[in-house]
């Protein structure tokens, strides 16, 4: 008969291990759990519609600065657009980024989706997908960073087969319940101009989803 002491010994080893072992047994995140973690976020909103307020400045001649109003909305299922009062070129390079981001419910439709692991970039607790346009247009790639605590695309930024770049920041507030944009920063560097951007969103107006599975995800 073996002594007590070597089985409460036993006992300890095992309790210690466990965590461990339930650790490395964990499945990683994928590609699908991921898209299906920020498609879920907006479960509870069928559609909104908020203002948005713009400044851009120009760091390349004309060097101009500019402010503008406008609106942005969404709706199920990635129908996203920001529409200004009044569009300077100014003002296009800045919409037409605003609105790439889209929806991820829709990002397969038009991108083919993969992890980045090696972007050295990438903060504790954020994953990065590249994504490539399934037919060939203007943009090599594009990464979004996404925050695994809130659900969120916290950074996108976009490469161009011209060497042009863009990368945006952005953050989120809850609103009814929900985790919705109230602030986006955008560095663009493209071909024969540099501009800064900072766009602030407010007066959102929520329609909520009647899916009765669905429920607010703000954290």
């Amino acid at each position: 008969m073996k002594p007590r002491h070597s089985i409460a010994a036993a006992a300890a080893l095992i309790l210690i291990a466990a965590p461990a072992l339930a650790k490395d047994t964990a499945p990683a995140p994928t590609v699908d759990t991921i898209v299906s973690s920020l498609t879920a976020r907006m479960d509870a909103v069928a559609a909104y519609q908020a203002r948005v307020h713009l400044n851009i400045h120009m760091h390349s001649f004309p060097f101009l600065i500019a402010d503008l109003d406008g609106t942005t909305t969404y709706a199920r299922p990635g129908k996203y657009s920001v529409t200004f009062d009044s569009l300077p070129a100014l003002a296009s390079a800045f919409q037409k980024v605003s609105g790439d981001i889209g929806d991820p419910a829709a990002w397969k439709q038009k991108y083919n989706v993969a992890l980045d692991t090696e972007d050295a970039a990438a903060q504790a607790g954020t994953l990065v997908l590249r994504l490539s346009e399934k037919i060939h247009g203007q943009v090599d790639h594009a990464l979004a960073y996404v925050d695994m605590a809130s659900n969120t695309v916290t950074r996108m930024e976009w490469y161009y087969y011209s060497g042009g770049r863009i990368a945006m920041e952005q953050h989120f507030s809850p609103v009814d319940g929900v985790l919705l944009v109230d602030s986006q920063a955008a560095d663009i560097d493209m071909p024969g101009y540099r501009a800064t951007a900072q766009a602030v969103f407010n007066g959102y107006n929520v329609q909520v989803s009647m899916n009765p599975s669905a429920h607010p995800a703000a954290r």
